[in-house]
């Protein structure tokens, strides 16, 4: 699959409680051409941010303020209607959270401590999400 052209219109929110890791993965997004990043550090920042703002895309971390706040990021875009791609990107990764995630709907789960370049995957997985939207205009 070829790039998505338009990537640099790709509305993302970014939700992590740290504030180094929000400036890598912002850096990390910028050097593939992502130019609409917005970042929460809570539930409540993400929540309100949603309640502001149309994202094509939210990347959640699991477990910020509490240990479910990437279910409660994703229950909040359901509440709102939001029709995101929410993608889980989080380096406390077990077996029961990734299935609870795919199970709650989530586009993808990525994580932190995985082999490899974790940024690179997690923008071939954003620019998996925005293909239907590409192709379709939407």
């Amino acid at each position: 699959m070829g790039e998505i052209k338009d990537t640099a219109n790709a509305h993302i929110l970014f939700a992590d409680d740290h504030p180094k890791h929000l400036e890598r993965v912002k850096q990390w997004m910028n050097r593939y051409g992502y130019t609409r990043l917005d970042t929460a550090r809570t539930v409540a920042e993400a929540y309100e941010k949603l309640q502001q703002n149309h994202y094509d895309i939210i990347v959640a971390d699991m477990r910020m303020e509490t240990d479910d706040s990437g279910f409660v990021i994703l229950e909040k875009a359901k509440e709102l209607g939001a029709r995101s791609a929410v993608i889980t990107f989080t380096a406390n990764d077990t077996v029961e959270d990734c299935r609870k995630s795919f199970k709650s709907g989530v586009w993808d789960y990525i994580s932190k401590n995985m082999r490899g370049n974790p940024f690179e995957e997690l923008h071939k997985s954003i620019q998996e999400a925005l293909a239907p939207v590409n192709n379709t205009g939407s």
